[in-house]
C-alpha cells in the first residue's frame, strides 16, 4: 500500500515537473517571439 502511494507520488510530480517545464519553455518562446517582433516592427518603422 504505501510502496503503491510513493509510486503515485513519484509519477504525479514527474507529471508536474513535465508540464512546468514545457510551461516555461513555452513561456520563454513567446517572449522571444514578442522580442523578434518588436525588432521587427521598429525595424519596419525605420526603414
Amino acid at each position: 500500500m504505501i510502496i503503491e502511494f510513493k509510486v503515485e507520488t513519484v509519477s504525479l510530480l514527474s507529471n508536474l515537473k513535465r508540464r512546468y517545464n514545457e510551461a516555461i519553455a513555452y513561456m520563454q518562446m513567446k517572449i522571444s517571439d514578442a522580442k523578434g517582433f518588436n525588432r521587427n516592427f521598429i525595424v519596419a518603422l525605420l526603414n
